[in-house]
């Protein structure tokens, strides 16, 4: 059961309105905005307005708003382990359960807006998942090799698109949609970005990535515990500077001007001073 309340619409505003600026990571020198302790965290994710999702071991989620308070609770075991949260859009959030090719789309009191069966979708092996920026739902169906973009509401859901991939036999660990391109992680050959059309535009020679995000124009990834971005412009790497006592093993993710850090048992949060 989730614990409701009233949006804050005033303290969302202000933060949509700041998303209007770009990620910086300029000076690198971060501040201890909130520590939540006594987490049981299993792994977490989180959005553009800053709420945190944490998955707990019990296959449970736990929302926390911006300001880092417990917001809303949501358990469902019908559907396996919950493998990946995707907060790309914090009003339609995507929960997918790859054991049973089912995702849910939730809203933002982690409500379930629609329950899609990929298998029922004609989808024969998803093998990754991603909301894109523009609020389509796109897949990796690496059965057919293709991507299919999707609308999905409370009025249902439809295939608006199948896209055929230029580059066949991938195994990919991990995709994100940004300005309809398209950025799959495949560890051994490293990310590969391919137009709406799924032309492959290039591969980026950065193998053995963990973990990768597309923030205006960056590419922020995790490779050897060293958490680098990449300005896909300029084509320029640079090394991100942690908070002092984060070490680059430790799991985080980064918004624009905050970096969450699970550190043991709890989720530090730091803001760009």
């Amino acid at each position: 059961m989730n614990s409701k309340r009233p949006f804050q619409f005033s303290i969302k505003l202000f933060l949509i309105l700041n998303f209007l600026y770009p990620l910086s990571i300029s000076a690198q020198n971060w501040t201890l905005f909130k520590k939540n302790d006594s987490l049981d965290c299993r792994s977490f994710s989180t959005d553009p307005l800053f709420n945190l999702y944490i998955i707990t071991s019990k296959n449970e989620v736990l929302k926390y708003d911006p300001q880092g308070y417990f917001d809303s609770r949501y358990s469902n075991k019908k559907f396996g382990r919950l493998g990946l949260i995707d907060g790309t859009n914090g009003f339609k959030v995507v929960f997918w359960f790859p054991d049973f090719q089912t995702i849910q789309l939730m809203d933002a009191l982690v409500n379930p807006i629609i329950t899609l069966n990929l298998n029922e979708l004609g989808v024969s092996r998803a093998a990754a998942v991603a909301m894109s920026d523009d609020g389509f739902l796109w897949i990796f169906d690496g059965g057919t090799n293709q991507l299919l973009k999707m609308t999905a509401d409370q009025t249902g859901v439809k295939i608006v698109e199948k896209v055929p991939l230029s580059v066949a036999g991938l195994t990919p660990t991990g995709m994100t949609v940004r300005q309809n391109q398209m950025y799959i992680n495949v560890p051994n050959q490293g990310i590969l970005i391919f137009d709406r059309f799924g032309k492959r535009i290039k591969t980026l020679d950065i193998k053995n990535v963990t973990d990768f995000q597309v923030i205006d124009n960056q590419l922020f990834y995790k490779q050897n515990n060293v958490l680098s971005r990449f300005h896909l412009q300029t084509l320029s790497t640079t090394v991100v500077k942690l908070p002092e006592g984060v070490k680059g093993e430790q799991a985080m993710r980064l918004e624009r001007g905050r970096l969450f850090v699970k550190r043991g048992g709890s989720i530090d949060v730091f803001e760009e001073k």
